[in-house]
């Protein structure tokens, strides 16, 4: 990652604590006028478990994020320096914040299934609205991102991909590789999921409406991935995972199309693109 596409990514999420800022301070002034508004009642995702703490978390989430971007030239040897070890710590360290998470919510005495609605659909309707939400969230992604591509190019942006798809489609290490679809497949769509419509998500829209708390919970989702280049579709996935979130309140459904969508990165990657 160029030291601009870096700058780029560490100023959008001082965006979204502006406007997290500006927009928290403003939904508490409405609701204070208008207490009968609710906005956080509106659509199926419950935020009763989450309280104003769990928000200064996310607060503190977003901030230590921006601190970490760091700029990292992904080279074709990389694949050397990083092994399959590397890859299931970093992933392990999601897993330890969904523990935490877990286990705050089972603290204040709430059902991990009622607060993030595991039971609300059977597995047969999980599999048929995520595979139709996957289609879509697709074709969204490929068309932006040839969009956006151009439009960095044409400022001259150096942006670079993101650094595990670099390795899954040129490393040569078959272990590797494995693990990376291992994490990308099973791990990372749960974890991710958890943190970031199950929490970031809910617990901005306790004390704002599920507009704000898409639009912010999906720019940090598409940040998080370190690649200017992949911000613009990981957004817009965000925002579709956001919205199957609350459309059926079941955290099933991003999560199955997280990892359907990762699937088919995986396998696109490794069959079509590999050199």
């Amino acid at each position: 990652m160029s030291p601009e596409a870096a700058h780029i990514l560490r100023d959008i999420l001082f965006l979204v604590l502006a406007v997290l800022a500006i927009g928290l301070p403003l939904h508490a002034w409405v609701r204070r006028r208008d207490p009968a508004s609710q906005w956080h009642r509106h659509g199926n995702v419950w935020t009763g478990p989450f309280h104003f703490g769990d928000l200064a978390a996310c607060l503190a989430l977003i901030v230590t994020l921006a601190l970490l971007i760091r700029p990292r030239e992904i080279e074709a040897n990389d694949a050397t320096a990083i092994g399959p070890a590397d890859v299931l710590v970093g992933t392990a360290f999601f897993v330890a914040i969904v523990i935490l998470i877990c286990a705050a919510i089972r603290m204040r005495r709430h059902s991990i299934a009622e607060t993030f609605g595991l039971a609300r659909m059977g597995s047969g309707t999980i599999l048929l609205h995520s595979v139709l939400w996957t289609v879509f969230a697709v074709v969204v992604a490929l068309g932006s991102a040839d969009w956006w591509n151009r439009l960095l190019e044409s400022r001259a942006l150096t942006t670079g991909e993101q650094e595990m798809v670099a390795l899954l489609r040129d490393s040569n290490d078959f272990a590797l590789r494995l693990a990376i679809a291992f994490a990308a497949v099973l791990i990372q769509p749960v974890a991710e999921e958890v943190i970031f419509r199950g929490y970031l998500h809910a617990a901005i829209k306790r004390y704002s409406d599920a507009l704000l708390a898409s639009i912010c919970s999906a720019a940090v989702f598409g940040v998080l991935h370190m690649s200017l280049e992949a911000f613009l579709p990981l957004f817009l996935l965000g925002l579709i995972l956001s919205w199957a979130y609350e459309q059926t309140g079941s955290l099933w459904i991003p999560i199955t199309i997280h990892a359907l969508f990762n699937a088919t990165t995986v396998v696109y990657q490794t069959t079509f693109a590999a050199p």
